[in-house]
């Protein structure tokens, strides 16, 4: 057969090719590709007008169409499973986000409710002993309510502390809770300490005793702007991003 009617086939082929479907025309696509490569090797193929003939078919755009769609179905799906990995590993990461974010809300409300219990609890019991004439049946409830706010706040207290320092990710945060929690506890063997000074010598008379008291409750007023400070700056940190690690 000679050359010019083995080209007259092929691109007899190609044009047919028009009226296949996607998959047809692709598998007879590849099938003609394979024979222009092989006529490309045959040792008759050697003058210039062959070659020329076989340049402009291999040129035209429509095999340029099919070679083109042969690679796109070999790249498509791996641009398509890149891009659904990319997706789930973002949408993994705004989960976690917003995973942590609930949690430092959850902390910083837990933070707000021990502390200002036992801030509430320690003030009933400083100005009863400012005020000097509170019923004793008083004094003793909210003797009795300071001692178990501070029990509470010792333990929960600690908890949450340890929760922050994780959840924020901020040795600043961690370090200033650590300074609230022995600020308070200063605090609290300042009251216990007077409390059992008063118990010890009797007879005396509460504006025996006021001056302290008023220095106590100034350590509180101090505690209880260290209180909101930290509030405040975990409540500033709520939601940025943390490490995925």
């Amino acid at each position: 057969m000679s050359e010019n009617k083995r080209f007259a086939d092929i691109e007899a082929e190609i044009h047919h090719l028009d009226n296949e479907t996607n998959d047809v025309c692709l598998q007879k696509a590849d099938v003609l590709l394979k024979k222009i490569e092989l006529l490309i090797k045959l040792d008759d193929l050697k003058s210039k007008e062959r070659n020329k003939k076989y340049l402009s078919l291999v040129g035209s755009p429509l095999v340029i169409t099919l070679i083109a769609g042969l690679l796109t179905s070999l790249i498509a799906p791996y641009i398509i499973e890149r891009t659904r990995q990319k997706s789930a590993l973002v949408q993994q990461a705004s989960q976690k986000q917003d995973a942590i974010t609930k949690t430092q809300f959850e902390i910083i409300e837990k933070l707000n409710t021990i502390l200002w219990n036992y801030r509430s609890s320690a003030e009933f019991l400083i100005w009863d002993y400012l005020d000097g004439h509170a019923d004793p049946k008083t004094v003793a409830q909210h003797i009795k309510d300071y001692d178990t706010n501070t029990r509470t706040t010792n333990k929960n207290l600690n908890t949450e502390m340890f929760r922050a320092k994780m959840y924020f990710d901020d040795q600043k945060i961690y370090d200033e809770l650590i300074e609230l929690y022995k600020a308070l506890d200063d605090l609290d063997n300042e009251i216990n300490k007077q409390i059992n000074v008063q118990e010890k010598i009797p007879g005396r008379t509460a504006d025996d005793f006021k001056q302290k008291w008023e220095e106590i409750h100034t350590l509180l007023d101090k505690d209880i702007e260290k209180i909101k400070a930290v509030l405040s700056d975990l409540f500033i940190r709520v939601g940025q991003p943390q490490p995925l690690t």
